[in-house]
């Protein structure tokens, strides 16, 4: 029997492998030449996790400290042009639909695949993404019991989250140990990586990678 401590440990542990493979992608939109493949998030991963000391979900600003620490590392990833990478991520899209259902009834014909194959060809790399992170989210939700889905839905409607299960990340704050309050913006973010980077990691996990990266990029 399934405890309500394990229970909780298992949602906590599936939003955190959501919130990891978003900062990855984030990582690819930032870095336009790495190719989305499976070395290069390893790679992605890797680097974040020993820069911050601990399992993260991969941040920009966390990889550009650690490349600019080690200039090095930067030629241990696999590049690759634009137009390649998006006749990877169609494949990669393709392989999805073909082994999972994705919610449907039943799995993509062959017919299927070629629609959507037409269908994705003048999509830009970032649409591309998008649509691999859609397909990988109902997969995991699909893992998910009715029980989890219903938590889920219920932390959700509480309050207006921009990013799924992390809190707004507020535009104004009060940083620890100080009585002044202070915008929270994309300045305040990237000097506080290079200041306080404990502090950083901290609100990393408290709004997510997503949020703050969005924010040090001017999109929230």
């Amino acid at each position: 029997m399934i405890t309500r401590q394990v229970h909780e440990e298992q949602v906590r542990a599936t939003a955190f492998e959501a919130e990891r493979e978003r900062g990855v992608q984030a990582v690819y939109a930032h870095y336009r030449n790495f190719k989305p493949c499976d070395a290069n998030r390893k790679m992605i991963l890797d680097i974040c996790d020993q820069w911050a000391g601990e399992p993260i979900a991969p941040n920009v600003t966390v990889l550009d400290l650690a490349l600019q620490a080690n200039p090095k590392l930067v030629d241990s990833f696999a590049i690759e042009h634009i137009n390649e990478q998006r006749k990877d991520l169609i494949q990669q899209i393709l392989a999805l639909l073909q082994s999972k259902n994705e919610g449907r009834d039943g799995l993509y014909s062959t017919a299927d695949l070629r629609s959507e194959k037409i269908r994705m060809a003048s999509w830009t790399r970032e649409q591309l993404q998008a649509r691999i992170s859609e397909i990988q989210s109902k997969q995991a939700q699909a893992k998910l019991s009715v029980p989890e889905l219903k938590q889920i839905v219920r932390e959700g409607t509480q309050v207006i989250r921009r990013y799924a299960g992390f809190p707004n990340l507020p535009e104004i704050i009060v940083p620890p140990g100080q009585v002044q309050a202070v915008r929270c913006d994309s300045a305040y973010l990237l000097g506080l990586a290079k200041t306080d980077f404990y502090e950083y990691k901290r609100m990393v996990s408290r709004f997510s990678s997503a949020q703050i990266t969005d924010r040090q990029q001017g999109k929230s």
